[in-house]
């Protein structure tokens, strides 16, 4: 457990060590994830108040933005990689 704690504390600095080596940006704009919190932050809200029920709702519904987001991150890069 403990191994998983300190690895999991290099995740992002070994992330941009590696974006910085392939000679890629390693900085986000400000706005980046501000959609996506703000859509599972609503979506959590949601979710208590009027389906307080169906706990494991919020699991797919987590999983489902986060695959959308992924793709359309993966389509940005991908002609932000054209682009340049």
């Amino acid at each position: 457990m403990l191994f998983l704690v300190i690895a999991g504390s290099f995740i992002f600095p070994l992330t941009q060590l590696m974006l910085k080596l392939m000679g890629r940006r390693a900085s986000l704009s400000p706005g980046t994830f501000a959609v996506l919190a703000g859509l599972m932050l609503a979506g959590g809200v949601a979710i208590g108040l009027f389906m307080s029920s169906a706990f494991s709702l919020g699991g797919w519904l987590t999983g489902a933005l986060l695959l959308l987001f992924a793709f359309i991150g993966r389509g940005v890069a991908r002609r932000e990689e054209r682009a340049a």
